[in-house]
């Protein structure tokens, strides 16, 4: 399931900026706004643009950044979908005009609102919180740090899929069907297997780990599948690693 908001983040120390900042969000059509206290004191105000017309998305905040021209204000889109996350944004207000655009632009942009070495995880790019004010039970969701793509040939997916259960922990296949299987490796590693015909399968893989760990443990699995396979691992921005051949 897909996740996307588009928000305005505030460093705000002062409770009564605060909760006026909040007050003019909420005064909006469609809009949501939360006090943020840890990891730094700040407001949140934001929607889900995909129930909105994309005129109106342009200029849905707008209004709250002119009723405070003095506040700095981070303008986020957040989109994320099967645990991958990406954003695009600039800043508001005094100051020069900050944009970014990628896996970890929303970093850039907290930043340049005066958050000090702000994380990767941020509690509002999560479902519910603004509903609850809390970030969800469970992990966080971490970054994907790196994605590996590629052909296999020489086995089907079934028996892929049988290779694959034998492997140890953590190697784990977690969903198995006629034409597909889901393996991971821990927390760390998902890889997705697609049928393409009777002896070729597509592979697609997400990590949240470095590429050296990442393509070690790609080059471990086709080694267990004793197929040959074209690969390539390319970072969260998608910019080429590496490609490589593995010869079953």
């Amino acid at each position: 399931m897909g996740f996307r908001l588009r928000c305005a983040v505030a460093r705000v120390d002062d409770d009564d900026l605060a909760a006026r900042i909040i007050d003019r969000a909420r005064s909006l059509p469609h809009v949501s706004a939360r006090r943020l206290v840890e990891p730094w004191r700040g407001v949140v105000a934001g929607f889900d643009p995909d129930e909105l017309e994309a005129d109106i998305v342009e200029t849905l905040l707008d209004p709250l950044f002119a009723a405070f021209p003095d506040q700095r204000f981070a303008c986020i889109e957040a989109d994320c979908f099967g645990g991958t996350c990406t954003y695009v944004g600039d800043t508001v207000g005094p100051g020069e005009r900050v944009y970014a655009n990628g896996s970890d632009a929303h970093q850039t942009l907290l930043a340049a609102i005066g958050v000090i070495d702000p994380p990767w995880y941020f509690a509002p790019f999560t479902r519910g919180f603004f509903e609850t004010g809390r970030e969800p039970d469970g992990p966080r969701r971490r970054p994907v740090v790196c994605y590996a793509a590629g052909r296999l040939t020489g086995m089907t997916i079934g028996a892929a899929t049988i290779s694959a259960m034998m492997m140890a922990v953590p190697w784990k296949v977690t969903i198995a069907t006629e034409r597909s299987a889901i393996i991971v490796y821990g927390d760390d590693l998902v890889v997705s297997l697609n049928a393409m015909d009777d002896d070729t399968i597509e592979l697609k893989a997400s990590s949240h780990v470095d590429a050296d760990t990442t393509a070690g443990w790609i080059d471990a699995l086709v080694d267990e599948l004793c197929v040959a396979a074209d690969l390539r691992l390319v970072d969260a921005d998608s910019k080429p690693l590496r490609s490589w051949r593995i010869d079953g």
